[in-house]
């Protein structure tokens, strides 16, 4: 006999409640209150090379010459340095799928599916499960490092850091009480952030929001076709920008690019055998 499919579970509120406040009597907020290294930590530089290891070799220098422009570069690189150093500090057993390096530069304007302007984290290369609290720690880590990077005064970088921790308590609170599908379609949508920045900002940082704004916009993937290809002899090719861009006959002899081409269009060609009739046409030239 097949096993049992498992029956998820959907605690009330209440029960959610009491979870996370039986959560925090074994790991109370005091816990995460300070930041010691630990006796064996590893040496940051040897985490980054070994990383380095399994990268590709030509775009490593570019990775540590942005790093080193300055401490929030060096933090926008450090993901793995501030994940080692977590691993070995009090957390909790409230996991969720973490975004993996939610520093506030990862966060910004795109387009939804429905073309509308939102708001919102824009990179899940290091997406994993973990204790929900990393991701908020490396948030608001990002601000304050960032508020000192920029020169801000001690009291405007507390009351930022204050405002990032108590938004997201608050954003938290409000999606708890929410039903599902009404949390899968929530948004911060561009037009609220504009309203914000109209009724509490300067008009100097409206201007600058509305700028940031009408930047997204432009973003779209005819201008990334664009950027990233050129006509060749009639045909559309990818753009070589080396160390960035390589194209694959640019890194492999003629016999390898052959039977990796060849391959491709066997992905492609078994794709295309999965698809409805009308859609199945559009990939028939390939």
């Amino acid at each position: 006999m097949s096993p049992k499919p498992a029956v998820a579970s959907h605690p009330s509120v209440e029960e959610r409640t009491e979870r996370g406040r039986g959560t925090r009597n074994g790991v109370p907020r005091s816990a995460h209150a300070a930041w010691a290294p630990a006796a064996d930590r590893r040496d940051p530089v040897d985490l980054l090379e070994e990383q380095a290891a399994t990268r590709v070799p030509e775009l490593v220098p570019l990775r540590y010459g942005r790093m080193l422009v300055s401490p929030f570069t060096f933090y926008r690189g450090a993901a793995r340095l501030m994940a080692a150093d977590l691993a070995g500090q009090p957390r909790t057993d409230l996991t969720t799928q973490l975004c993996g390096d939610a520093h506030l530069s990862n966060f910004g304007y795109f387009a939804a599916p429905d073309r509308t302007m939102v708001f919102d984290i824009n990179d899940f290369d290091e997406t994993l499960p973990g204790p929900f609290e990393w991701d908020l720690k490396r948030l608001v880590a990002s601000f304050a490092i960032a508020g000192r990077d920029r020169g801000f005064a001690k009291k405007a970088r507390a009351m930022v850091n204050l405002e990032v921790g108590r938004s997201y308590r608050e954003g938290m609170r409000g999606h708890a009480a929410e039903r599902n599908l009404d949390n899968w379609y929530s948004r911060v949508q561009v037009e609220d952030i504009l309203a914000r920045a109209a009724k509490v900002g300067t008009k100097q940082q409206l201007k600058r929001a509305q700028g940031n704004i009408a930047k997204a916009r432009s973003k779209d993937s005819l201008r990334a076709f664009t950027k990233l290809t050129e006509a060749v002899s009639g045909n559309v090719r990818i753009r070589s920008d080396p160390p960035v861009v390589v194209p694959i006959q640019e890194l492999v002899h003629d016999e390898d690019h052959r039977a990796l081409d060849e391959a491709l269009q066997t992905v492609i060609r078994s794709y295309r055998a999965t698809l409805p009739g009308d859609r199945r046409r559009l990939l028939e030239r390939f």
